[in-house]
């Protein structure tokens, strides 16, 4: 799934006189426009290390990497309804946590919209692999994900949508040359990564 619709970018476009019904009349320009989208979707999804798609229900097994740790990073969760611990690292995990066992939190604890980023265990640590043994201690069950796609990636996934269409005259990808060479259409874009930069995970190029 997109981050955006047809019909948005098209009106970002201001081409909303072509929009009908919640969809572009011109089938043609339909398949570009959602080509371009999904091309911009993916983008953000390697630009951020998140995906915003909306909650979809799962399991992960998570590895802990802190040793004498209450404190794992998770990716993100909208709700668990199970989680569970392989405490002595035979692949079976024989533990199963109530809800007074750990707490969930996010880094971004003054915003609700955020998912769920940490789970903490209360009152014990989370077991970390030896050397040469498994590694996937912690199964979550749950939904995965974000509750809604936030405001600024529905505009960045607009604005590189944007500029994907543009690349008909932008030979491979190239819109125009600076003092220090060549730049391509997502880097000249800052107000592209001025949108998703709050949302990039550290560590991510």
């Amino acid at each position: 799934m997109s981050y955006a619709t047809v019909a948005e970018l098209a009106e970002h476009l201001g081409l909303s006189e072509n929009v009908a019904g919640g969809r572009v009349v011109d089938s043609n320009r339909t398949a570009r426009y959602q080509l371009a989208l999904d091309a911009a979707t993916q983008a953000i999804r390697n630009d951020t290390g998140r995906d915003f798609a909306a909650g979809t229900a799962g399991t992960a097994k998570i590895i802990p990497v802190f040793t004498s740790s209450s404190v794992l990073p998770i990716p993100d969760l909208v709700s668990a309804t199970e989680v569970k611990v392989d405490d002595d690292y035979d692949g079976t995990y024989e533990t199963t946590l109530t809800t007074t066992d750990y707490e969930l939190s996010s880094w971004h604890a003054n915003d609700e919209a955020w998912p769920f980023e940490i789970i903490t265990r209360l009152s014990a640590y989370w077991p970390c692999s030896p050397v040469g043994g498994r590694s996937r201690l912690v199964k979550i069950t749950g939904t995965w994900g974000w509750s809604a796609v936030p405001a600024p990636i529905q505009q960045a996934c607009l604005l590189l949508a944007a500029r994907h269409l543009q690349r008909g005259n932008s030979p491979a990808g190239v819109q125009g040359v600076a003092e220090f060479g060549a730049f391509t259409i997502r880097s000249s874009d800052p107000d592209y990564w001025a949108l998703i930069g709050p949302y990039r995970k550290p560590g991510i190029a």
